[in-house]
This record gives structure tokens, C-alpha cells and sequence, in this order.
């Protein structure tokens, strides 16, 4: 059977679990419905306006595409476009939604091999890795009551689409899906959980950057332990160029085992920060579940 994970326009398509996007501008969480105009944010008068998604992006406008006349595209790329703009909502919810579809689609997927899956729900933590459910946050943040009802309902429905696709592509497998939120709506992050096990994350076709005349590769799949990470450049430069970690942005992780696979998606994970920040939820999710399942 098979799993999803999402791929956006314009990325090559890879293989299981999900490619990011090269314009990340989202917040995590696909048909989610947080920024439409009074659920709670991301629209002025909301009482969120600002707060959740321009921060969370990847992918600067025009970097890596172009060159003025004369001048080498490796190099033209290689300098940065400036700061991070307030670009990266739409680009991780087209990620996932393009994800959803390839996977109806069997475009992208990657299989689990469950023969006889274990189909019980599976209940997400109100409370993980010191983030409260979303809801609860805003909730805090003094949302209204008809914000919080909207926000309920999208999530309901979010929720129900997402546990539908991913037991599918596991052959039945239960699962389940959670958004979640920082105290200050900065770090949107979202975890689905499936009661099966998974192959290893893999972007392809796999590269070698020295082929290109490239520093490194536009995105590839990283280990951290029992965690695997998408890391996205944020620049594309010629080789010979010295890349760091405030170059990479890592917009999903996970981690598998015999009988369960957890997946963190979260958006505005940029620098050496940021891949902590990702793999210590996606570890903290992964006990949750794994200790509760």
C-alpha cells in the first residue's frame, strides 16, 4: 500500500514522503482554512492578523532564477534576495494539498507493506513537545467564540480528510492528525500519526551537486538518529560557494517503527534552530503516541 507526502508545482517530483516546496510559504498544515477572513487569524480584525504566517516561509522571490546579462545564474543565485518575506502561507499549503492529490493519483506515494494492519484510531495528545493543541492557543490568545467554532469545524473537517487518506494509502491502518501552536502563533507545526510501519524518507532522482557545478543539492533527506528531515536550500549557489545552516530550512521530519510512523510538518523551521526545534517534536510526538497507542 502506500503513504503520502506532499509535493508542490514547480518541484521535481520525488518519491515518498513528501517534498517541499522551493517557494515555502506556509503554515503547516494543508486545507486547514487559517487564513480566511475571521477563523481566528491571519486576516485583519481577526485579532491574529500577522502573527502566524508571514514569518513561516522558504524560498526568496527571484532567488535562483534568473541573471542579469553578462552575469553567471550560479552567481546571480548564489547571493541572497534579502530576508525572509512574508511569502511562505500559501507555499506549504499548496505543498500538502498538491501532496493529497498526487497521492490519490498514486503520482507520489510510498508503501507500508501492512498486510494486517492494526485499524483502532489513533488519539492525538492534547499536549506535545510543550505545544498545546491549536485551538487551545487560540483560545489564549482571546480568539472569539464564532472564530473558535470556525476554527473547530475546518479542523474537524481537516482532520477527517487527512486520517482518511493516510489509513488508506496504509492499507487501513488507524491514524491520526493534530494541529499545533507555539504561545505566540509563530511555529504552526502539525503531526499525523499512522499505526504502521514506513520505508525511509527519499527525494529522487538523487543528484550529486559537483555534476550541476553547484555547492549543494536544492533539497535532500537528512538522519538525525531514528529522525529523517527534508532540508530545502533557501539559495542556489556554484560550487565552491561555503553554504551554512542559515541557509537550510526543514519543513517536515519523521520517524518510523514496527507498528507506528509519526510525521512533523512546520513550516517556518529555518537554521540550525530550526532543525533542533523539529527533531526534538518529532521525537516527543513519536514517545507520546508510541507510549499512549
Amino acid at each position: 500500500m502506500t503513504t503520502p507526502y506532499g509535493q508542490g508545482p514547480g518541484q521535481p517530483q520525488g518519491h515518498p514522503q513528501g517534498q517541499p516546496q522551493g517557494s515555502r510559504e506556509s503554515q503547516p498544515y494543508p486545507p486547514g482554512g487559517y487564513g480566511q477572513a475571521g477563523q481566528g487569524y491571519g486576516q485583519g480584525g481577526s485579532g491574529y492578523a500577522q502573527q502566524g504566517y508571514p514569518q513561516q516561509g522558504y524560498g526568496q522571490q527571484g532567488a535562483g532564477t534568473s541573471a542579469p546579462a553578462g552575469q553567471p545564474a550560479a552567481a546571480t543565485a548564489s547571493r541572497r534576495s534579502g530576508p525572509l518575506l512574508a511569502g511562505i502561507a500559501i507555499g506549504v499549503v499548496v505543498a500538502v494539498i498538491a501532496g493529497a492529490v498526487l497521492v490519490l493519483t498514486n503520482v507520489l506515494s510510498f508503501g507500508s507493506g501492512t498486510d494486517d494492519p492494526d485499524t483502532t484510531p489513533i488519539a492525538m495528545p492534547a499536549t506535545v513537545g510543550g505545544y498545546d493543541d491549536l485551538l487551545t492557543v487560540q483560545e489564549k490568545k482571546g480568539a472569539k467564540a464564532e472564530q473558535l467554532d470556525r476554527q473547530r469545524t475546518t479542523q474537524q473537517h481537516t482532520r477527517d480528510l487527512t486520517v482518511a487518506a493516510y489509513s488508506a494509502a496504509f492499507g487501513g491502518a488507524g491514524a491520526g492528525f493534530q494541529a499545533y501552536g507555539s504561545d505566540d502563533l509563530m511555529f504552526l507545526p502539525s503531526v499525523i500519526a499512522v499505526r504502521a510501519h514506513a520505508p525511509g524518507m527519499v527525494i529522487g532522482p538523487v543528484t550529486d551537486p559537483a555534476d550541476l557545478g553547484l555547492a549543494s543539492n536544492r533539497q535532500e533527506v537528512q538522519s538525525f538518529g531514528e529522525v529523517q528531515c527534508v532540508a530545502v536550500n533557501l539559495r542556489t549557489a556554484a560550487e565552491g560557494t561555503e553554504m551554512t545552516d542559515d541557509d537550510l530550512v526543514w519543513p517536515t521530519c519523521m520517524r518510523t517503527g514496527e507498528e507506528l510512523t509519526v510525521f512533523v510538518n512546520g513550516g517556518n523551521s529555518e537554521g540550525t534552530e530550526g532543525r533542533e526545534r523539529m527533531i526534538a517534536l518529532t521525537n516527543a510526538a513519536y514517545d507520546a503516541i508510541a507510549g499512549t497507542a
